[in-house]
C-alpha cells in the first residue's frame, strides 16, 4: 500500500513538472532565445570593417536603383509562397523597441527561416542605411510560441521610439503613423522626398492574422537622450529574461527536489531503528524517572497508543522499532526543551540527535547524552 502511495505521489509530481514546463514554455523559450539572439547580434557587429563596407556599398547601390525605379514590395511576407531558402539571408543588425522591451535580430531579406527567429527587410523596399529618400519595411512574426518578436507591436503609440543597429551604425526613428491594412495593400509603402522612413510590419489581430499592422517611424537624431532610452530598454529586457529563466529554474528545481525527497524519505522509512539516550543534569549525574514522548507534528503512535517512556535510574531510555525519519524528543515536564533526533541519510547506521537546540545545554551524539537546564 505504501509503495503504491509512493508511486502515486511521484506520478503526481512528474505530471506537475510536465504541466509546468508546457504552461511556461512560451515564457522561458522566449527568454532563452532572447539571450541567444543577443549573442548572435553581438557577433554580427564584430565582422570586419572591410566586409561591412562591402555590404554597405552593395545596399546603397540597390537603394539608389529603387530611388530611380520606385519601390516594388514583394509578396506578403506572411504568405506561404515566401521562399524557404536561407543561403542569402545575412544578419546585419537588430531592431530595438524599448517601449515593449524587445530586441530582435535583423536580416537583409525575408524567408520562412528568418521569420522563425527574427526580422527581415521586405524585398523590394529600401535597406535601412539612413539615406534619403528611403523607405524600409521590416517584418517579423507575432504570436510565435518560442519568441515574442513583434507580438506586442500594437502597444506602440505615436512619438514612441525604435532604434535600428545596422552594420554597426545606430539609426533612431519616432513613430508617426499606425495603420491596419489588408495583406495586399501596399499603397502606404512609398518613397517621400527628403525623408528616411522605416515601417515595422506584422500580422494582426493576434492569432487571427487576417490583416497587417504597419507602424511607421521617421528618422530622428540618435542623441544621448535616445541612447539612454535604448540602454534602459535593453537592461530591462535582459532583466526580465533573466528573472523568467531563474523563476522557471527555481520552480522546476523545487519539483525535482520534492520528487527526490519523496523517494528518499520512503527508502529511509523502510528501515527500523532503536534510539537510546541518557538524560543528565548540568553537573553530569543521570536523571531517572523522567517521562518523555516522541512526536512529529502529532504524537507518534505504536500499536495505536502514544509512544512514551521513562528514564531508568541511570537516566537511560530506549525507544525501539522507529521508522527512519526525524522526530521530536519531548520531556513531559518541560516540553519547551524538546530536541530533534532521527536519521537523515541512507548510510546512517543509528539514530542521532540532529541539532543542538537553543534550550538544551548539551547534545552529545558520541555518548547519546542529553543534558537539560534545571
Amino acid at each position: 500500500m505504501k509503495k503504491k502511495r509512493l508511486v502515486f505521489q511521484v506520478f503526481l509530481l512528474i505530471c506537475m513538472l510536465i504541466g509546468l514546463l508546457i504552461t511556461l514554455y512560451p515564457f522561458y523559450s522566449d527568454s532563452l532565445n532572447g539571450f541567444i539572439d543577443q549573442k548572435r547580434i553581438e557577433q554580427a557587429q564584430q565582422i570586419s570593417i572591410k566586409k561591412k563596407e562591402k555590404l554597405k556599398v552593395q545596399m546603397q547601390e540597390e537603394n539608389q536603383q529603387k530611388v530611380e525605379a520606385g519601390l516594388a514590395p514583394g509578396v506578403d511576407p506572411f504568405d506561404n509562397q515566401l521562399t524557404d531558402t536561407h543561403s542569402s539571408a545575412q544578419l546585419i543588425g537588430a531592431v530595438n523597441i524599448p517601449k515593449i522591451n524587445v530586441n530582435v535580430a535583423l536580416y537583409d531579406t525575408l524567408n520562412q527561416r528568418v521569420l522563425e527567429k527574427g526580422a527581415g527587410v521586405l524585398q523590394g523596399t529600401s535597406f535601412p542605411l539612413g539615406g534619403v529618400p528611403s523607405h524600409s519595411v521590416i517584418s517579423a512574426h507575432s504570436g510565435l510560441s518560442t519568441r515574442r518578436l513583434f507580438t506586442d507591436l500594437g502597444k506602440l503609440k505615436k512619438e514612441d521610439l525604435f532604434i535600428l543597429t545596422v552594420l554597426g551604425e545606430k539609426l533612431a526613428y519616432k513613430v508617426s503613423t499606425i495603420q491596419v491594412v489588408e495583406p495586399d495593400d501596399t499603397s502606404g509603402i512609398k518613397l517621400e522626398n527628403g525623408k528616411d522612413i522605416v515601417t515595422l510590419l506584422t500580422c494582426t489581430p493576434y492569432m487571427i492574422n487576417s490583416h497587417r499592422l504597419l507602424v511607421t517611424g521617421e528618422r530622428v537624431p540618435y542623441n544621448e537622450e535616445v541612447q539612454a532610452i535604448e540602454n534602459d530598454g535593453a537592461r530591462k529586457s535582459q532583466l526580465i529574461h533573466l528573472l523568467i529563466l531563474l523563476g522557471v529554474a527555481l520552480l522546476v528545481g523545487m519539483i525535482i527536489y520534492s520528487i527526490f525527497r519523496t523517494v528518499y524519505r520512503f527508502l529511509l522509512k523502510k528501515r527500523l531503528f532503536d534510539f537510546t539516550f541518557i538524560l543528565t543534569d548540568k553537573k553530569g549525574p543521570p536523571i531517572g524517572n523522567q517521562r518523555f514522548c516522541v512526536k512529529k507534528k502529532k504524537a507518534v503512535l505504536q500499536h495505536g497508543v502514544p509512544l512514551e517512556g521513562v528514564t531508568n535510574e541511570e537516566g537511560q531510555l530506549t525507544f525501539t522499532q522507529l521508522k527512519g525519519d526525524s522526530y521530536w524528543l519531548v520531556p513531559m515536564e518541560k516540553p519547551n526543551q524538546r530536541v530533534k533526533f532521527g536519521v537523515t541519510r541512507l548510510n546512517q547506521k543509528q539514530m542521532l540527535f540532529i541539532k543542538r537546540h537553543k534550550r538544551t545545554r548539551t547534545l552529545d551524539n558520541e555518548t547519546n547524552r542529553y543534558q537539560i537546564k534545571e
